[in-house]
């Protein structure tokens, strides 16, 4: 469930059918969705969910009531690797989605930090094909 107009319809269809809990398997997009619906709607449903690692879901303030079984996966380990292997230029492929989002935006301020060449491409959510 990474769609968030699927994910906000499938919250409301848990919220019209009562429903206490959530234990699912849901992306960071979809996880976003459902909870920000949930606050949104003062609900108090909790999410516990093992698929989302965006550290962007780790803030209680905007998430009160998620909760996951994986780690967050830290953006600057990617970085570490590819500094590490020696890599001075690279392309960086991303979509909009919100683990995307915040791996690439901390990856790019690492990148420029330490004098690393890249290009940053986006990707449809959807695509198969890309032209670089």
């Amino acid at each position: 469930l990474c769609s968030t107009p699927l994910a906000r319809a499938g919250a409301q269809q848990i919220v019209d059918a009562g429903v206490t809990a959530v234990i699912g398997s849901m992306c960071s997009n979809g996880a976003a969705a459902v909870s920000n619906y949930f606050v949104e709607r003062d609900t108090f449903i909790p999410i516990v969910v093992g698929d989302a690692t965006s550290m962007l879901l780790s803030d209680p303030g905007q998430f009160p009531y998620f909760l996951r079984t994986a780690s967050p996966e830290p953006p600057d380990a990617m970085f570490n690797l590819t500094f590490s292997l020696g890599f001075r230029r690279l392309v960086l492929f991303h979509n909009d989605d919100l683990w995307s989002a915040t791996m690439t935006s901390i990856c790019v301020r690492l990148f420029e930090q330490n004098g690393v060449s890249f290009k940053a491409v986006s990707i449809p959510f959807e695509s198969s094909q890309v032209e670089v």
